[in-house]
């Protein structure tokens, strides 16, 4: 407990005792190593994770190398392609999809690919075949548009699958395939959820998505991990772009995608598409302007104004609102809402709520409000995607509405306007800044406020330094990730861990491999035969074998140590070497030794019966001095 009126330096030593406490239980799991002597303290910026959260990656990492029972006959394929009138790329894609046989598979491709139209003939082929087909994602409006392209697929988001069938205590059906669409921002606790489904269904999980979009607000980063490692990954579809229609943003955003960072930011800034302010609200005055102008000829539900920062786009979205408002186009009465909004008929509106049952309501659906009612606090407006005019009572408009002129490039996501101008502050990360560039299918334009100094009194961690420009800062922005790795990625390789992280780590591999996936297919290892399961578990199987070769490899360097400077408890227990009858037997004896201190550590008394993994010491003291008491005695009761 910590005391009311603790200090900052009590409240960091209450938190490392509980985090050593974590630690000690096995619930926390370091993915640095230890600098401070044996204990871990907050004050090391040490990176943990939980065991669940490193179970819950291995088993989606395992599943990517497992077999699906799932099989759809290539003329199935061939049939719902031509339906479809697949591009040449989107048809190599489907069909090298058919030819992946894992539980996991991914297809990887950039927005305006073509994935998810694509994917619907690979839903055709297997309904065709007799597959139950289901489609997910992590945002409702995600799962919309996925639901067009899928056609009579149950399409909706992840939380409403699971909901769904926890409150039934229902399964899938056998041989179901799921689609998860904008799997980079699918958490790891769905993501090892849908794993779950699948492998209890003998199905199949689809993972699209593009790893360079901004990955999942929670612990993530799976995605991406399964991209690089290549393993099951479609990747036809990396270079093609049908969204962008001039060949400037097609390659700027290819730039991007393959790490051409200083040319993409020098063909932008050549063709006059960043504009650089002297300050934040001047920058953001600019913008809206330009932004007012391109609404004029291109229509105002077609271009929009990004910004990472909800500060900035609640800022955009003032400008905007009392543009629209000077020049006229909002009538009629006044709704006073929350938080000091109004709306009018005429205001571009964002809904923030799901609410399936009125009219199919989600989060990020955006239109025109075309009626207000003061009186009852009502608001009507005209739904962009389906020209639908929805009425929000006042506890909605309250809770859940928003200006729609600008929003944050997060919500974005997955979204395409013909328009668009992106707002960069310092928190611009690579995956901010290549989501925000690739909504627009006309064109794009950055703004940026270049105050003096580094980023004016800004003190945030991502400020450039003072001798930077703001073109260069662009640059370093636009390279610098924001995408968390995953833990099992993060974990320490087998050569940097500390003695016991490598103990520890074998023994849990060793467990996984016999009480988990072995268990589980007891009942049919017969059928799949022992070189199917080693293939299925060569992720597991891999860590494995280099955990036992790094502590091979530590046993042998102690051994060459002690051969010429024998631990005072060695001697004790067999003598010197030199005073050995058995000089051969002496030298197992050393390696056995070696490798019984690397298993319990140095402070442990390996003569005690009661400690485990000292059998074999036991046995080697005694092949050396089978008539002495202490010795013989160790012998019986070991």
């Amino acid at each position: 407990m910590v005391s009311e009126g603790a200090t900052s330096a009590d409240l960091t030593q209450a938190a490392d005792r509980v985090l050593e406490t974590a630690v000690a239980r096995g619930e926390a799991i370091p993915l640095t190593s230890n600098t401070s002597g044996g204990r871990w303290s907050l004050l090391d910026d040490p990176r943990f994770t939980t065991r669940t959260q490193m179970d819950r990656e291995r088993a989606v990492l395992t599943a990517v190398h497992q077999s699906s029972r799932v099989e759809i006959d290539r003329e199935v394929f061939d049939r719902a392609a031509r339906v479809r009138e697949l591009t040449s790329e989107q048809d190599n894609a489907i069909q090298r999809l058919g030819d992946l046989d894992g539980v996991i598979v991914a297809v990887a491709g950039p927005g305006g690919s073509g994935k998810t139209y694509a994917i619907g003939a690979y839903a055709d082929a297997a309904r065709g075949a007799g597959h139950h087909v289901i489609g997910v994602a992590s945002t409702a409006s995600a799962a919309q548009k996925l639901s067009q392209d899928l056609g009579g697929t149950w399409t909706g988001t992840i939380a409403m699958l699971t909901h769904h069938l926890d409150q039934r205590d229902e399964t899938l059906p056998s041989g179901t395939v799921i689609i998860c669409d904008e799997a980079s921002m699918v958490s790891t606790k769905d993501l090892a959820r849908l794993a779950d489904l699948v492998a209890a269904a003998d199905g199949k999980l689809i993972l699209l998505g593009d790893p360079h979009q901004l990955p999942s607000i929670d612990s993530g980063g799976l995605f991406h991990r399964i991209v690089a490692d290549g393993h099951g990954v479609v990747t036809d579809l990396a270079e093609v772009n049908e969204r962008q229609r001039h060949e400037l943003d097609r390659g700027v955003l290819l730039r991007l995608r393959t790490g051409d960072i200083d040319q993409a930011v020098f063909d932008y800034t050549e063709a006059g598409r960043v504009h650089i302010g002297h300050n934040r609200f001047d920058t953001m005055a600019e913008l809206v302007d330009h932004w007012w102008n391109d609404t004029r000829t291109m229509g105002v539900d077609t271009v929009r104004m990004l910004a990472s920062r909800r500060s900035d786009v609640e800022v955009l979205n003032q400008l905007a609102r009392r543009r629209v408002e000077s020049e006229g186009l909002l009538s009629g009465p006044t709704l006073e809402a929350r938080a000091g909004l109004t709306f009018q008929a005429g205001d571009r509106i964002v809904v923030r709520t799901n609410w399936y049952s009125h009219t199919d309501l989600r989060n990020g659906q955006t239109g025109t409000v075309t009626q207000v009612d003061p009186e009852s606090g009502r608001l009507t407006f005209r739904r962009d995607h389906d020209q639908v005019e929805v009425v929000l009572p006042k506890r909605y408009v309250d809770q859940s509405v928003e200006y729609g002129y600008a929003q944050t490039i997060h919500t974005a996501q997955g979204h395409t306007y013909d328009r668009v101008h992106v707002y960069v502050d310092q928190t611009m990360t690579a995956e901010h800044g290549y989501t925000g560039l690739s909504r627009a299918k006309d064109e794009t334009h950055i703004w940026m406020a270049d105050p003096p100094g580094p980023l004016g009194d800004c003190s945030h961690v991502h400020c450039r330094p003072a001798d930077e420009n703001r073109i260069d800062a662009l640059v370093r922005q636009l390279s610098n990730s924001a995408v968390r790795p995953a833990a099992t990625e993060s974990q320490a390789a087998a050569h940097s861990m500390t003695d016991r992280q490598l103990i520890d780590r074998r023994n849990e591999l060793a467990r996984m491999l016999r009480d988990g996936p072995l268990d589980q297919l007891a009942p049919k290892l017969e059928a799949v035969g022992r070189p199917r399961w080693i293939d299925d578990h060569a992720y597991l199987l891999a860590e494995y074998s280099e955990a036992r070769q790094e502590i091979d490899r530590r046993v042998a360097v102690r051994v060459l140590i002690f051969q010429t400077d024998p631990p005072q408890d060695l001697l004790h227990q067999i003598g010197a070497r030199s005073e050995s009858p058995d000089p051969q037997a002496w030298d197992a004896a050393l390696a056995i030794y070696a490798k019984t201190r690397l298993e319990v550590g140095s402070e442990v008394d390996i003569t005690d019966p009661a400690v485990p993994h000292t059998g074999q010491w036991r046995d080697a003291v005694y092949a050396l001095h089978p008539i002495e008491g202490p010795a013989l005695t160790l012998r019986l009761t070991g």
